[in-house]
């Protein structure tokens, strides 16, 4: 399964409520269409009084995007270009000159709390976007990611987790393309933001040390998840 994160501003002439308003209602649709797709969710921006909790990470948009492999994803955005109305689309509210993205395949690491049985009916995604540090390698920040960083999450009751999922860029799927904007981007939904904030204050703070030497230069996206287009086996 390939993954594609993709991140973009949005023009400077939008608010970031109408920015996001037109990614919800307008974008979604045309980029549901896409061929080949498999899955598509949107992640925006937690505000309160029009501004974000989090500093700004680099872009306004961030979503996922499923395809079965690197060939139907190219299939996809090929045709999207024929007909032309994807782009037309995205130039109404983003600046794609300032792009970032991954390609990498996608695993569900965790799963403490069963995503349809959400109490609060209010999922905060936390995305974060880790790159390697000098000084060290991918493969070390990776095993990092699943094993102290990750048993420190599986061991605090107190945040618990609806899905973990890490995207793991691959070098090869960006060979002829712009390179990856981070080396793994990990996906964690929470039940609720007090819980996102919770994990934020606590978890993220008290195991921050185990990435030292091994992660750098770390950005993260705080939002509430819009599945536009739901994987195969869960739709009706």
């Amino acid at each position: 399964m390939l993954t594609r994160i993709g991140a973009a501003a949005r023009r400077s002439d939008l608010t970031i409520q109408e920015f996001q308003s037109h990614w919800k209602t307008y974008h979604g649709p045309t980029a549901g269409d896409i061929a080949h797709l498999q899955r598509y969710v949107q992640h925006h921006a937690v505000l309160v009084d029009g501004r974000t909790l989090l500093p700004y990470p680099g872009f306004d948009a961030c979503s996922e995007l499923d395809f079965a492999s690197l060939e139907a994803m190219d299939e996809g955005f090929r045709l999207a270009a024929e007909s032309g109305d994807l782009k037309a689309d995205e130039d109404r509210f983003v600046d794609k000159t300032r792009f970032s993205w991954v390609l990498g395949e996608s695993e569900t690491r965790t799963a403490t709390v069963d995503g349809p049985a959400r109490a609060s009916g209010d999922p905060v995604t936390l995305v974060t976007w880790w790159r390697t540090h000098p000084a060290s390698t991918k493969q070390r920040l990776l095993d990092v990611l699943t094993g102290e960083w990750e048993d420190g999450l599986d061991s605090d009751p107190t945040v618990p987790v609806v899905e973990r999922r890490l995207v793991v860029a691959r070098d090869d799927w960006h060979e002829g393309r712009t390179a990856p904007t981070a080396d793994v981007v990990e996906i964690i939904t929470f039940d609720g933001l007090d819980v996102a904030l919770s994990f934020l204050a606590g978890h993220a703070h008290r195991q921050a040390p185990v990435l030292a030497g091994v992660a750098f230069g770390v950005e993260r996206h705080l939002a509430r998840p819009v599945e536009v287009v739901s994987p195969p086996s869960v739709r009706t």
